[in-house]
């Protein structure tokens, strides 16, 4: 018997340079979305399905979206919206730092929830060895899955 163990909780978001109009800004509406210039991930990437499933169960079509470009490379996304090209919508995990720093800030889109369940799945019929077991503790470890996350996107951001 095959289950599925949630192991994370995504949530994507709006990413915006945090200058201008957007200083004061925390949400944005369908339609002023289609107003925006658009940085997304490729076609088939998972953060572009669940973006695009996430807009349509709201109503709203993708295909409305003023998309200038799409990128293979989060971190190519990530400058291309700093250096004004146009917003995305990514993992709000990936733009931590920046946020941090207050050089970047994420919006919601009103009246839509972006976010993804990570699973595993298992099967319950076989043992699993110490090792699977392990990597699954250490998977469903909230706190230190956080911060093995946030070095491997620092630690691409610094080889970029």
């Amino acid at each position: 018997m095959l289950t599925l163990k949630k192991f994370w909780h995504d949530e994507l978001a709006l990413i915006v340079p945090n200058t201008g109009h957007w200083k004061n800004r925390k949400s944005i509406t369908f339609e002023e979305l289609t107003k925006e210039r658009i940085v997304l991930r490729e076609k088939g990437s998972g953060t572009r399905d669940i973006m695009e499933l996430a807009l349509m169960h709201e109503g709203f079509d993708p295909k409305r979206l003023n998309v200038i470009a799409e990128l293979s490379s989060t971190q190519a996304i990530k400058i291309a919206v700093l250096d004004g090209l146009g917003v995305s919508i990514i993992s709000k995990l990936t733009v931590e730092q920046e946020c941090k720093l207050s050089i970047m800030k994420t919006l919601s889109i009103e009246d839509c929830h972006l976010a993804r369940p990570l699973n595993i799945l298992l099967d319950e019929k076989r043992m699993l060895s110490n090792e699977e077991e392990q990597f699954i503790e250490f998977l469903c470890d909230t706190e230190n899955l956080k911060s093995f996350l946030q070095d491997t996107v620092d630690d691409k951001d610094n080889q970029m």
